[in-house]
C-alpha cells in the first residue's frame, strides 16, 4: 500500500505543482544570452539558450495554475537483453484552478511467473485524494486525508532538464520551442537524451528522456493538452471510497 501511494505522490508532482505548494527560487547568475541582445519569448528562454532554468521552470507552473488539462506519461524500464521488465502508463486530468483532478494509473511488473498488473483511480477535491485500486481479483476503495494538498503541489526537478541543454529549435512560427541535451544526469537516470518542447504560453508540452538506471534502459515520455471546460464528472466508485 505504501509504494501505491508513492507512485501517486510521483505521478502527481508534475501536474499539480501549479496549484500552490513550493515555491522555486534560484540565486544563481543567468547564463548563456545577453537578454538585452535576445530576447526571451518565455521567462528563462532565450532563443540561443536557457538563461533562467528557475524562471522556465516557474514559467510552466504558472501556466498550469488557470488551464484546464490532460496529462500522459508512460515509463518503461527494460533490462541489458531488452526484456521490458515495468512499465507504468499514466493519464490525468486536472480542472482549471486545480478544483478538482482525476487519474488513473496502471502499473505492470514483468516477472518470471509473468505479468501482475494493478490500476490505481484517484479523485481530489478539496485537498484530499480519493482511491480505488484493483489488484489481481481484489478491488478495494479509500480515502486518504493524510496525504494533503500541498505535500502533492512539491516542484519536481525540471531544472536538471534544463540545465542540460545542448540546441534549442523554434518551431511553428514561435509558438513552441524544442530544447535537446545529451549525456545528462537527471536523478537515478545517467547518460540520457533529453527532449523538452515549451510552448510559447510557457508550459511543457511534451518531455522525454531515455537513459540508463541500475543497469536498466528507461524511457520516460509525458505529453501536456489544455482541455475546454473547467467541471469534471465525478467517478462512479467515488461513493465507495468515502
Amino acid at each position: 500500500m505504501r509504494q501505491l501511494i508513492a507512485t501517486i505522490v510521483v505521478a502527481l508532482v508534475l501536474v499539480l505543482a501549479g496549484c500552490g505548494g513550493a515555491d522555486v527560487t534560484d540565486d544563481r547568475e543567468p547564463y548563456g544570452v545577453d537578454s538585452e541582445t535576445d530576447p526571451e519569448p518565455v521567462p528563462g528562454l532565450a532563443t540561443s539558450g536557457v538563461t533562467n532554468a528557475s524562471a522556465l521552470q516557474d514559467a510552466h507552473f504558472d501556466a498550469l495554475e488557470t488551464m484546464s488539462f490532460r496529462y500522459n506519461a508512460t515509463v518503461v524500464r527494460a533490462d541489458a537483453n531488452g526484456s521490458v521488465a515495468f512499465e507504468r502508463t499514466e493519464t490525468h486530468t486536472i480542472a482549471s484552478l486545480c478544483s478538482s483532478a482525476t487519474g488513473e494509473t496502471t502499473s505492470v511488473e514483468h516477472t518470471e511467473a509473468g505479468a501482475d498488473r494493478t490500476t490505481l483511480n484517484w479523485w481530489l477535491e478539496d485537498g484530499t485524494v480519493h482511491l480505488h485500486q484493483h489488484a489481481g481479483n481484489e478491488t478495494t476503495a479509500w480515502t486518504d486525508e493524510s496525504l494533503e494538498f500541498t505535500d502533492l503541489a512539491t516542484t519536481p526537478d525540471l531544472e536538471a532538464a534544463y540545465d542540460s541543454i545542448d540546441t534549442i529549435t523554434e518551431s511553428d512560427g514561435g509558438d513552441r520551442y524544442v530544447l535537446e541535451g545529451e549525456n545528462v544526469d537527471i536523478g537515478a537516470i545517467t547518460n540520457a537524451t533529453v527532449t523538452v518542447v515549451v510552448h510559447a504560453e510557457g508550459y511543457v508540452e511534451s518531455y522525454r528522456l531515455e537513459g540508463v538506471s541500475h543497469n536498466e534502459s528507461v524511457t520516460i515520455r509525458i505529453t501536456l493538452e489544455p482541455i475546454e471546460g473547467g467541471e469534471l464528472e465525478e467517478p462512479a466508485w467515488l461513493e465507495r471510497a468515502k
